[in-house]
Protein backbone atom coordinates (compact mmCIF):
# COMPACT_ATOMS: atom_id res chain seq x y z
CA UNK A 1 0.00 0.00 0.00
CA UNK A 2 1.36 3.41 -0.85
CA UNK A 3 0.30 6.74 0.59
CA UNK A 4 0.92 9.52 -1.88
CA UNK A 5 0.60 13.26 -1.66
CA UNK A 6 -1.02 14.85 -4.72
CA UNK A 7 1.79 17.42 -4.71
CA UNK A 8 4.42 14.70 -5.27
CA UNK A 9 5.34 12.84 -8.41
CA UNK A 10 5.86 9.16 -7.60
CA UNK A 11 7.62 7.04 -10.25
CA UNK A 12 5.49 4.34 -11.86
CA UNK A 13 7.96 1.61 -10.86
CA UNK A 14 7.27 2.39 -7.19
CA UNK A 15 3.50 2.63 -7.63
CA UNK A 16 3.53 -0.75 -9.43
CA UNK A 17 4.67 -2.45 -6.22
CA UNK A 18 1.60 -1.23 -4.35
CA UNK A 19 -1.56 -3.31 -4.23
CA UNK A 20 -3.38 -0.02 -3.66
CA UNK A 21 -2.64 3.64 -3.12
CA UNK A 22 -4.31 6.16 -0.86
CA UNK A 23 -4.12 9.91 -0.53
CA UNK A 24 -5.60 10.31 2.96
CA UNK A 25 -4.53 8.72 6.24
CA UNK A 26 -8.12 7.71 7.03
CA UNK A 27 -7.96 5.26 4.12
CA UNK A 28 -4.93 3.40 5.53
CA UNK A 29 -6.61 0.71 7.65
CA UNK A 30 -8.93 -0.59 4.90
CA UNK A 31 -6.09 -0.42 2.35
CA UNK A 32 -3.69 -2.39 4.56
CA UNK A 33 -6.40 -4.94 5.38
CA UNK A 34 -6.90 -5.70 1.69
CA UNK A 35 -3.22 -5.44 0.64
CA UNK A 36 -1.61 -8.27 -1.33
CA UNK A 37 1.98 -8.93 -2.29
CA UNK A 38 3.03 -7.89 -5.77
CA UNK A 39 4.67 -10.61 -7.84
CA UNK A 40 8.36 -11.19 -6.98
CA UNK A 41 9.66 -9.55 -10.18
CA UNK A 42 7.67 -6.36 -9.58
CA UNK A 43 8.78 -6.24 -5.96
CA UNK A 44 12.46 -6.72 -6.86
CA UNK A 45 12.22 -4.09 -9.60
CA UNK A 46 10.59 -1.56 -7.28
CA UNK A 47 12.86 -1.82 -4.25
CA UNK A 48 16.08 -3.08 -5.79
CA UNK A 49 19.07 -4.58 -4.02
CA UNK A 50 20.21 -1.51 -2.05
CA UNK A 51 21.32 -2.57 1.41
CA UNK A 52 19.12 -5.67 1.40
CA UNK A 53 15.94 -3.56 1.31
CA UNK A 54 14.17 -5.96 -1.06
CA UNK A 55 14.67 -8.87 1.30
CA UNK A 56 13.57 -6.93 4.35
CA UNK A 57 10.47 -5.61 2.57
CA UNK A 58 9.56 -9.06 1.26
CA UNK A 59 10.05 -10.61 4.73
CA UNK A 60 7.82 -7.96 6.33
CA UNK A 61 5.13 -8.48 3.69
CA UNK A 62 5.35 -12.27 4.08
CA UNK A 63 4.90 -12.10 7.85
CA UNK A 64 1.89 -9.79 7.41
CA UNK A 65 0.22 -11.99 4.81
CA UNK A 66 0.81 -15.21 6.82
CA UNK A 67 -0.67 -13.53 9.91
CA UNK A 68 -4.10 -13.20 8.33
Amino acid sequence: MGCTDPALTVPDHLISACSSTIDAAAQAVPAVASAELPDPETLADAVGPIGGSAGRLFDAWSRTVRGR
